[in-house]
This record gives C-alpha cells, sequence and structure tokens, in this order.
C-alpha cells in the first residue's frame, strides 16, 4: 500500500473514530438513535455535517441504526433532494461494505444469520437475481442489513448486487425523506399518498410470491 493511501485509510479511521466518540459522549448510556439526536450531531458539525451525515450513514449496520431512522433523518435535516441524494451514497457504501464482509467471513455470517435470506437469494437463477433483490430492497418487509449479508454469502455478484439495491432502494429513500421533509405537516395529502405507496410496496413480496413467473420475463 502507497504511502498516501496509508495515509487516506489513517485519517478515515481517525474520523470514524472521533465520530464514534463523540456520539457516546452525547449521551452516559448507548445513544438512542432517533432523529432528533442524529439530526443534533450532524448540526453540530457545522459545514462539515454533510460528510458527517454520509459517513454516520455508511458505518450504520455496526451503530445498529434501522434505515429508515436514517432516511426521514436526511429529509429532516437536509430536504427532500439533497437528503435522498446523501442517503443513497451511504446506504450504497453501507451495503458495500455489508457485502464485503460477509463475503470475507462468510462462517460467521452463517451463524450469525442462519440461511433464510441466504436461501431466497440462492433460490433464483443467475437472470432472476437483480429482480428478486429489487423486491427484497423495496419491501419494507425485508430487513435491510441481513439481506446484505446474504447477499455477500451467495453466488450473487458485486455488480448485481449493486444494481438490485440501487433500484430497490431508491424510491424507498426518495418517500422517506420527503416524509422526514414534511415532518410539520404529516396529515397532509402527500404525506398520506406516500403511506399508501409504501404500503404498496410492503406487499410486493406477496406479489411475487403468488406469481413468480414475472421474475422470468
Amino acid at each position: 500500500m502507497s504511502t498516501k493511501k496509508k495515509l487516506l485509510t489513517a485519517l478515515s479511521i481517525l474520523i470514524v473514530i472521533f465520530i464514534i466518540y463523540k456520539l457516546e459522549k452525547q449521551s452516559i448510556h448507548r445513544p438512542v438513535f432517533n432523529v432528533e439526536y442524529i439530526q443534533h450531531i450532524v448540526e453540530s458539525f457545522g459545514i462539515l455535517g454533510i460528510l458527517v451525515y454520509i459517513l454516520i450513514n455508511s458505518i450504520r449496520p455496526f451503530l445498529f441504526i434501522p434505515t429508515t431512522i436514517m432516511f426521514i433523518s436526511g429529509g429532516v435535516i437536509f430536504g427532500t433532494i439533497r437528503g435522498s441524494i446523501y442517503t443513497l451514497t451511504g446506504l450504497m457504501v453501507a451495503s458495500s461494505l455489508s457485502f464485503f464482509l460477509a463475503r470475507r467471513f462468510q462462517k460467521p455470517f452463517k451463524k450469525i444469520f442462519g440461511n433464510k435470506y441466504l436461501s431466497k437469494i440462492n433460490s433464483l437463477s443467475n437472470d432472476q437475481v437483480i429482480r428478486g433483490l429489487f423486491v427484497m430492497r423495496v419491501s419494507p418487509a425485508f430487513p435491510f442489513d441481513p439481506v446484505s449479508y446474504g447477499s455477500g454469502i451467495s453466488h450473487m455478484s458485486y455488480k448485481q448486487f449493486c444494481i438490485g439495491t440501487l433500484l430497490g432502494a431508491f424510491p424507498k429513500v426518495i418517500l422517506y425523506t420527503f416524509l422526514g421533509d414534511q415532518i410539520n405537516n404529516i396529515f397532509s395529502l402527500q404525506t398520506l399518498i406516500v403511506f399508501v405507496i409504501l404500503l404498496i410496496l410492503a406487499l410486493c413480496p406477496y406479489f411475487f410470491r403468488k406469481k413468480p413467473q414475472a421474475f422470468n420475463k
């Protein structure tokens, strides 16, 4: 590894350690990662808040923060458009980290998470993988991180993983960041429409379960 890469790696590690330290310092006990708490942390960094938000989003699986909390936080802090861009950026980094960790350490991840999502993914043919992952990502019925770990253990390629994750996560990110942006107007017609769309997305797995031939088209 070149000296420049070593310095960048060391700097990245120091930044992560500093953010985790600040998160811990904010609370005597384990931090409660709700929208208000994340907003407070991000805004406390001033102009660096964007990078901090993306970084927190990137290490979110290891802080055990639910994806919906981060999605909504992005909308509250940055608005729908910017929040969606920053959230999706951090989400793809977090997903990639989870994917490669599971691929590198397959045995422990299999023991921890079992074969629940791995068996679903491995049951798909190579032509079905992207559409199958899209359904898992777009529906709130599937937990985000276990699917990433299962994908890393499976036969899926990283390219397929990125395409399926990006396409499936995009609509959810937009919808949830919009809800965050409209947090003070939660009973408006627009937000009610978003809730209806999220409900429809939650039913996607049942649609494909009843019509599996849809994967083969």
